[in-house]
């Protein structure tokens, strides 16, 4: 299959010659092999405020309604009430790599309130930019 290809030379438009197609369409062939062995981009999560960062645990985790009041507001436990102080009186995005997310999540499933795959889950919900 021999295709016509042009370069410009000295500003004209001139046929390729047939040696000159074949580096081309292998510098083509392995420009494009370079594009499909990149790797995946590394996703960018997107910061979120306290209660969408509050509602994506209860619904990723899941939380039942009852352990959810108990975390945000009737749980006695010092370690619970850390979080629960943490997290309100938080004001800036929380964002998904932040200390406040993984001490907190694991200090709910020291507390029993989740487990290593719902930690997970809430993981891989989080929202990306």
């Amino acid at each position: 299959m021999s295709q016509q290809l042009f370069k410009l030379v000295g500003g004209e438009r001139v046929p390729m010659t047939p040696a000159e197609i074949q580096n081309h369409m292998a510098a083509q062939e392995a420009a494009q092999q370079a594009l499909e062995n990149q790797p995946d981009p590394e996703p960018e999560f997107a910061a979120l405020t306290n209660v969408q960062y509050m509602a994506l645990v209860q619904k990723a985790a899941p939380l039942t309604s009852d352990q959810f009041v108990e975390i945000m507001e009737t749980s006695a436990d010092p370690d619970v009430k850390m979080v629960r102080l943490l997290l309100t009186m938080n004001s800036e995005p929380i964002h998904r790599d932040a200390s406040l997310v993984s001490d907190g999540l694991a200090q709910l499933a020291a507390k029993g309130f989740l487990d290593e795959a719902g930690i997970a889950r809430i993981k891989d919900a989080w929202p990306t930019v």
